[in-house]
């Protein structure tokens, strides 16, 4: 009977512990090894008044932590390192076949990040990206962020980072706007998609209510895990799958929501399946 009493006390004791971790944010979370960083493609110190203000946690997702700026217009995105980063026991026991696998696997991992980001970021109209340091560019600025209270100081050359405009999700759009707007959102939606899909681009993370936004006017994808080229967009089948996976979430929060913009949705799906992949 002590002996359960002294294993289950030294379980509680290992959760609050990994909690109180976890809770307050640590750089070891973002920094990567000089190995992992781009070698200063252009070496001049770059800087903007974007660093002369704080930034608050908000989220976190699989690829990147997420802060806002204090002055709400802005969000910075560290890069996860501690997701890409093979954990001990394959970096100690690295010769063995199954080790070679994790580590393999957390490399594509990061690459995949990397090449998705670059492209976004090569592609500022749909993602709101404003400043990156994905191409090895060297900031002179640290920056502030503020987790559960803590406030922390982030060498920016120590790190990928990029800043997007802050965006208002699709939901909230529609819910603090009239009628005539309403259509409007949903008209710059279709278009959003089509001049993705133009660019042959396409996002296997976009789940439009949760991952795309609009910020001054203009629908911003702001998830940027998984963005790639598709050759297979040429094909106009393939087109029109993507399009309906894309855009029939949209549909159904409206069905659930707003039913009165559904048969404006409707006919616009229509009109932009015609005039687009006719």
């Amino acid at each position: 009977m002590k002996i359960s009493k002294y294993l289950f006390i030294s379980f509680l004791a290992v959760i609050i512990f990994y909690y109180k971790i976890n809770l307050k944010f640590s750089t070891r979370k973002i920094y990567f090894p000089q190995e992992y960083l781009l070698s200063n493609i252009n070496n001049k110190d770059h800087g903007s008044i974007i660093f002369d203000q704080e930034f608050s946690y908000i989220d976190k997702g699989s690829q990147f932590y997420v802060f806002e700026s204090s002055d709400k217009k802005h969000v910075i995105k560290f890069m996860r390192f501690d997701k890409v980063n093979p954990p001990m026991w394959a970096r100690l026991f690295h010769n063995f076949a199954f080790s070679k696998s994790i580590i393999a696997k957390k490399k594509k991992r990061l690459l995949n990040v990397l090449k998705s980001s670059r492209l976004a970021a090569s592609l500022n109209q749909n993602y709101g990206i404003v400043l990156h340091n994905l191409d090895g560019k060297h900031y002179n600025n640290n920056v502030t962020i503020i987790k559960a209270g803590n406030k922390v100081q982030v060498d920016l050359n120590k790190t990928f980072f990029l800043i997007q405009k802050k965006v208002t999700k699709l939901n909230e759009a529609f819910s603090s706007e009239n009628y005539e707007k309403q259509q409007l959102i949903i008209h710059k939606f279709f278009q959003a998609v089509i001049r993705s899909f133009d660019l042959k681009i396409f996002n296997n993370t976009r789940r439009c209510m949760g991952n795309v936004g609009l910020c001054e006017g203009e629908i911003i994808e702001f998830d940027i895990g998984d963005i790639h080229y598709s050759e297979n967009l040429s094909d106009i089948n393939i087109r029109k799958a993507c399009f309906k996976r894309l855009t029939s979430p949209l549909r159904e929060y409206l069905s659930k929501e707003l039913p009165n913009l559904v048969d404006y949705f409707d006919k616009k799906e229509k009109m932009f399946l015609t005039n687009s992949f006719e």
